[in-house]
């Protein structure tokens, strides 16, 4: 699913739309070696932003298309900002402050509930963690970024030896996100809630 957004006039839509258009080179880490090619949101697109298999489609991963259904229900995450930087592929989800992770628990309902809470145990196993809450009504949004990345990562969804490595990254993708919460000082507040 495409969605067309208005120009932002504050927060994380505003300050993403304006470095992507003006100043992509304030996203760019020093560490990532080539450009990132920002593929959204851009102007010339209504600043549109993508989930489901439009992320995918958008990304040049239609191929995940349905392990991706297969894992996740329809309206799945709405990334704020998708890019491609090579063979590496950039997924983000901007937050300016704390309080933007305090999100609500997940409105699906019947099957659609029971695939995220499949997916979610799915994420535990393969992360290896005892999350001390319940991901579909704790931090939902932070929780299904994170079990898309894990899907990203795990050995069954890599597709083709030169997706290896992209794989290996989008594992490691968690740990450098968490890290970064720790220099913060936020995972005081979302980890003990989010494992």
């Amino acid at each position: 699913m495409r969605v067309a957004q208005p120009p932002g006039d504050k927060g994380s839509l505003k300050w993403l739309q304006v470095s992507v258009e003006r100043r992509p080179d304030l996203l760019q880490p020093s560490t990532l070696g080539s450009r990132i090619d920002w593929l959204s949101p851009l102007r010339c697109d209504n600043w549109a932003e993508y989930r489901d298999a439009s992320f995918l489609a958008c990304l040049g991963l239609s191929h995940l298309a349905d392990d991706l259904a297969e894992f996740w229900p329809r309206r799945g995450p709405q990334w704020d900002a998708l890019g491609r930087s090579g063979d590496k592929v950039i997924l983000v989800e901007a937050k300016s402050h704390l309080r933007e992770f305090l999100t609500p628990a997940t409105q699906a309902t019947n099957a659609s509930r029971s695939k995220i809470e499949r997916a979610f145990r799915t994420v535990h196993q393969l992360e290896g963690i005892e999350p001390p809450s319940d991901w579909t009504r704790c931090f939902f949004q932070l929780a299904n970024r994170i079990a898309h990345l894990s899907f990203f990562a795990s050995a069954r969804h890599r597709c083709a030896s030169n997706q290896r490595r992209f794989c290996r990254r989008c594992g490691d993708a968690r740990a450098r996100y968490t890290r970064g919460m720790e220099r913060r000082g936020d995972d005081r507040f979302v980890r003990p809630r989010i494992g």
